[in-house]
């Protein structure tokens, strides 16, 4: 500062930073504020200033789920050397005209050189609660969403490119990688060769899982290779011993979308075999992404159900509890959307018309996810997390999904809907078994233990200076190596 005039973005972001007087809200917003007009001043008094730093510079693209405190996190970057401004598209307004975009165009517009189709594929599924390929531009109320949405990512393109050579940062932290502005900024980064550090909730609310190579945190396999390096390596009593505690601690680990009444009676089941399937949110990224050959969940729910009917067998579907329709949230996108789609579908419900009481869907989150597993003889799903906990259960777990716990031999993998019928007549009929329980619960602790980090500020910001240091392996509880041994200003560069 010179006579109390701020010289450059870096000196404000800090003075906001630490001033006491600012409410939360106000600071955080001033924080946004002040990174974007920053990006802009493409000056040598910006250069200094990093340079003051070290030269250490982080884009941190602001998401909200993870109810960290964001004035906090800037504090400690600067405290610890490093300018963090924080890309929250505070120039978008989803109003600007994109000439030349028609219905005929939408799939191959591009700005910049960027398709804008295969950045807004997400948040399209999202607000028109469909699969990105059943969106239909011919429609005029889905033609002026996809028109909003793509002139909100043509806006963030041009702003993130701007913080990108501006700021001219080593690395980008940004959440999940399929939402929107982190899928601009993502894009902007790897077009200039930028590491990319992706990071997402997980099946414990108290973890977070990370990715720092492709730059998405769903279903990629950066957990698999923790265990292909760790798991041999992994005592099984201690493994043993971690899935147990877990197990009987579900309701402590489970976030308020993923809950189910622990204590509601099951459902009467008659004679035969039990298939559990276990449901998504039908337009969750893991699920968009994930198929496989499978062309939608739809398709992997009628396909069990066609099985079940033909071979005497009770099905079982389990809605996701953030679908149902009292589940609390001020976002519409999911609110009985799997719920809708089967009661569209002529197959499924032609199957509901023959199989009577042994088809139950459980619309309203009525039965208990756990109590439901416990009583399946095979579990069907995408890709979902509670097809981890199934195994865990020991139960044995049909994929018709790429999932980060999948392809490792403990689980059936199905490649297309055809594939369901006779992976379940292997299960049912002829008693196959890969349900290895003994590397289901390795795997789950290399997971939990190794390779997810703390949902915490600290480990979060870790992430910035490069990946975690591998553990060694024993039986202390490894993630607590990142809250003292290793923090922000702890790595060098490179």
């Amino acid at each position: 500062m010179r006579g109390g005039k701020p010289e450059s973005a870096l000196d404000v972001f800090r003075a906001v930073a630490y001033d006491p007087e600012v409410h939360y809200d106000a600071a955080l917003k001033l924080i946004q504020l002040i990174s974007s007009i920053g990006a802009t001043r493409r000056d040598a008094q910006l250069a200094r200033q990093q340079a003051g730093l070290g030269g250490r510079c982080g884009i941190i693209v602001f998401q909200p789920w993870f109810y960290f405190d964001w004035v906090e996190l800037v504090r400690k970057t600067l405290a610890n050397g490093w300018f963090t401004p924080v890309f929250a598209a505070s120039r978008c307004t989803g109003r600007r005209s994109l000439e030349g975009l028609t219905p005929g165009s939408v799939r191959h517009f591009a700005h910049k050189g960027r398709v804008l189709w295969k950045l807004c594929q997400y948040p399209l599924s999202l607000h028109l609660r469909a699969l990105p390929e059943e969106i239909d531009p011919q429609e005029p109320a889905q033609f002026s969403v996809i028109k909003r949405i793509f002139a909100e990512a043509a806006e963030m393109i041009d702003e993130a490119d701007d913080f990108v050579a501006a700021y001219q940062p080593e690395v980008v932290l940004l959440a999940q990688g399929y939402h929107l502005i982190a899928a601009v900024m993502r894009d902007a980064a790897i077009r200039s060769g930028i590491r990319v550090v992706a990071v997402e909730n997980t099946l414990r609310k108290d973890l977070l899982v990370w990715e720092d190579i492709c730059g998405i945190a769903v279903n990629t396999h950066l957990a698999q290779n923790y265990y292909w390096r760790l798991g041999d390596l992994v005592d099984d009593v201690v493994a043993t011993r971690s899935t147990e505690n877990y197990l009987a601690s579900l309701s402590i680990y489970k976030t308020a979308e993923h809950n189910s009444p622990s204590g509601a009676a099951l459902p009467e089941i008659p004679g035969g075999p039990v298939i559990v399937y276990l449901a998504q949110v039908g337009t969750d990224a893991s699920v968009v992404f994930g198929r496989r050959g499978v062309t939608s969940q739809i398709d992997a729910i009628h396909a069990t159900a066609d099985y079940a009917r033909k071979h005497g067998a009770t099905l079982i579907v389990k809605l996701h509890p953030k679908e149902c329709a009292t589940f609390k949230t001020d976002e519409p996108f999911y609110r009985e959307l799997t719920k809708g789609w089967l009661a569209r579908d002529e197959r499924f419900s032609a199957c509901r018309d023959e199989m009577g009481n042994r088809l139950i869907v459980d619309t309203e989150n009525s039965f208990s996810t756990y109590g439901l597993i416990s009583r399946a003889d095979v579990c069907v799903t995408m890709n979902s997390q509670a097809g981890l906990e199934a195994l865990l259960m020991g139960k044995e777990v049909l994929l018709c999904g790429s999932a980060y716990y999948g392809g490792l031999g403990f689980t059936h993998e199905a490649d297309d809907a055809r594939a369901v019928a006779p992976a379940l007549d292997r299960v049912l009929n002829e008693g196959l078994r890969k349900n290895d329980h003994r590397a289901c619960c390795r795997f789950f602790h290399v997971f939990t233990e190794y390779y997810c980090i703390p949902k915490e500020l600290d480990a979060f910001l870790a992430l910035l200076a490069g990946p975690p240091s591998f553990p060694l392996v024993g039986e202390s509880v490894p993630t607590a190596r990142l809250n003292g041994e290793r923090s922000l200003a702890s790595v060098h560069q490179g």
